[in-house]
């Protein structure tokens, strides 16, 4: 049963083997063999990643343009694998793979341009292309496409909005990534193959020199072999390229330590006996590096992965063969990667996660005492409803900068939440942590954004000594945070509602005398009613804010004492809908916001918002409508304003079609009575 076991696991093995060499019409000794093997392998593997992607981008993403990219994709790989089959003609196979996915990605790149990080796909070209066609025309082919790339990113950018970092572009990172991975595991297999090749060809080497020539220079890696005394015997086309090189002659006889691996990336000099490299020839052990550099002639590196093996002669080691990649694009792409999940990407801040890291390194004897100061952003939820996530992200960046410009050399701030930043001071006690927040709270209170104060509730805590708990201290500094939040909150509320009302008369005078007219024609109308006073104060406040909406309107706008233009009848037509927010967000003034949405609504059921007629509008909503007009008629800020009874009179013909009847007949008695007893 084990035999026959092995049978069949060498038979699959076998059968497999001669799939992806055309049924070993390309065998491990022809110069192509890597390649087509590789041929073989994106013409199998493209068909199941475009159909995996179709549905996915079906099922998951309803992205159905992208889906029908990817089945035509898949289509047109099958026919070419089927021709490559029949024929054996690999040019026009490896073109027509490389043009099939060209096609794939630059639909792909048209359909979902900058979004969801699609570009990143763009890492797995150069390495396929290099692969297939060798690096002259790998190059010019990248080059053209590079160079359109770049054309359609120049001629669209203008449309372009920052690419959002979701589950699509984590989905397209991802992709990327392991494609290229896989794409590079390929090539290290295919650096073994070859120093495999290497080995069974070296005792045929005065007879097939031409042959072994071939075998390296079709290597997607640089390969180059040292003697005993680490001078360059032999290297392939592909590594003089990569170091810079023109010719073999440029590096056949020199001494690569001193040329190529003897330096850091600072410049520092590696002592000979040091070298990775070295360590192979001494000992005749194999070694593996990724994280050293290798030096170009132009005096430039690139960061490398090599693999260094020992060559023996008798039983003896006179020299090692070097393997080696340039994965500079590698390093920079994972440090992009370890950047954005470390970093708030909206403050540049680092983010919960990194903060619990950093924060369990502060936590050691020689940074005590360790304070800690937990801060609450104010007012985000009045930037995002009242003047959209734009203004949010300017008021949290505001607040971010503050704290960055305050922090020290080895302070950490970090964002932890949508409104929560967190920072870490060693070497600090509590008082001097109470100072820094006193200093901070004055930097944020002389900013804003979008006439909103930049505040924060700040606590702190700090660690005394070492048998304390760090998770403790953070909490308590939450704490505190928490308790400062609550005792400001009404002052914030009332300060920040004066703030916007002050930007608003700031901007206009006119406004400034009309909310106070408003308010006190409301509060007439609510002692005439002998409501309660409760009640009466609440119509004198709705009426006093009942245009502070017009806050997100230009200055132009909120000036402007002729007719509005269409469009800015529908600007104007937002401000009630701004005011009813405002409203919302604080909680004593929640009872104002329907006065202040409904207070250009008309009796007849037209106006704006549109739903309700007559009585069904609040009835604060109908006495801010009279009080509201009848100032606009008389106010002297207004031109052509009118005297009392004129605006009165003008009030009575109104009544019934804009404002309500009752109410006007009301309106107007009192104000008449109120000016006899004058």
């Amino acid at each position: 049963m084990i035999k026959r076991g092995i049978m069949d696991k060498e038979h699959k093995t076998g059968r497999l083997n001669n799939f992806f060499t055309n049924n070993g019409r390309y065998d491990e000794t022809h110069g192509s063999y890597r390649r087509v093997y590789l041929l073989n392998a994106i013409l199998l593997v493209m068909p199941v990643v475009c159909i995996f992607f179709a549905i996915v981008d079906i099922i998951i993403f309803d992205i159905f343009m992208v889906a029908l990219i990817n089945a035509v994709s898949a289509i047109l790989a099958v026919l070419a694998l089927i021709y490559f089959k029949k024929t054996d003609n690999y040019k026009p196979t490896a073109y027509f793979a490389i043009a099939i996915l060209i096609l794939a990605l630059s639909t792909f790149f048209y359909v979902t341009e900058n979004k969801n990080f699609s570009f990143s796909w763009l890492a797995i070209m150069p390495p396929i292309l290099y692969f297939l066609l060798g690096n002259k025309k790998g190059s010019i082919i990248l080059l053209l496409y590079g160079i359109c790339i770049m054309l359609f990113i120049l001629l669209r950018k203008n449309n372009w909005e920052p690419a959002e970092f979701n589950t699509e572009a984590i989905f397209n990172i991802a992709g990327s990534v392991f494609t290229l991975t896989a794409l590079i595991a390929y090539f290290e297999k295919s650096r073994k193959d070859a120093w495999n090749a290497f080995k069974m060809t070296n005792t045929l080497l005065k007879n097939s020199k031409n042959e072994l020539e071939t075998i390296l220079d079709t290597a997607g890696e640089g390969i180059f072999g040292i003697g005993a005394d680490e001078k360059c015997i032999f290297c392939n086309s592909r590594s003089i390229e990569m170091l810079g090189y023109k010719d073999e002659k440029d590096l056949i006889g020199k001494d690569m330590y001193g040329l190529v691996y003897g330096k850091k990336k600072d410049g520092t000099i590696v002592k000979r006996e040091k070298s990775t490299i070295y360590k192979t020839i001494a000992t005749g052990e194999k070694v593996n590096a990724e994280d050293e550099v290798f030096w170009c002639y132009d005096d430039s590196y690139f960061e490398v992965e090599f693999f260094s093996y020992p060559m023996y002669k008798d039983d003896m080691i006179t020299g090692a063969v070097v393997t080696f990649l340039d994965i500079s694009e590698r390093k920079r792409n994972e440090e992009k990667l370890q950047y954005i999940n470390h970093h708030d990407a909206l403050t540049g801040l680092i983010n919960r996660q990194r903060f619990e890291i950093e924060m369990q390194n502060y936590d050691k004897e020689e940074y005590l005492p360790l304070s800690i100061i937990y801060s609450d952003l104010n007012g985000l939820k009045l930037a995002n409803d009242v003047f959209g996530h734009e203004a949010g992200d300017k008021l949290i960046r505001t607040a971010a900068d503050i704290l960055i410009s305050a922090s020290r050399k080895n302070d950490i701030v970090a964002r932890i939440g949508g409104d929560e930043f967190v920072w870490l001071l060693p070497n600090t006690d509590i008082e001097a942590a109470d100072k820094i927040i006193e200093r901070v709270k004055k930097l944020l209170n002389s900013n804003d954004a979008n006439a909103i104060k930049c505040s924060m509730a700040m606590g702190s805590s700090a660690k005394i000594s070492s048998e304390e708990d760090i998770e403790q201290t953070l909490k308590d500094a939450e704490y505190e945070m928490y308790q400062e939040k609550s005792v400001q909150r009404e002052k914030y509320e009332d300060d920040t509602l004066h703030e916007l009302m002050g930007k608003l008369h700031e901007i206009s005078h006119y406004e400034k005398t009309h909310s106070e007219n408003v308010s006190e024609l409301c509060e007439m109308m609510g002692q005439a009613m002998k409501w309660t006073k409760d009640k009466t104060r609440a119509l004198k406040d709705s009426g006093y804010y009942h245009d502070i909406g017009k806050i997100i309107l230009t200055k132009d706008l909120v000036r402007k004492n002729g007719k509005l233009t269409p469009l800015e009848m529908m600007e104007m037509q937002q401000h009630p809908v701004v005011g009813f927010r405002l409203m919302n967000v604080f909680s004593d003034t929640l009872d104002l916001g329907d006065p202040i949405y409904y207070h250009h609504k008309r009796w007849d059921g037209s106006g704006y918002p549109k739903g309700l007629k007559g009585e069904e509008i609040p009835i604060n909503s109908r006495i801010i409508a009279i009080a509201e007009q009848y100032d606009h008629f008389v106010n002297p800020h207004k031109e052509g304003f009118l005297t009392q009874e004129e605006a009165l009179n003008k009030i009575k013909e109104m009544a019934g079609e804009k404002l309500d009847p009752k109410l006007v007949e009301m309106f107007i008695n009192i104000n008449r009575k109120s000016r006899e007893k004058k």
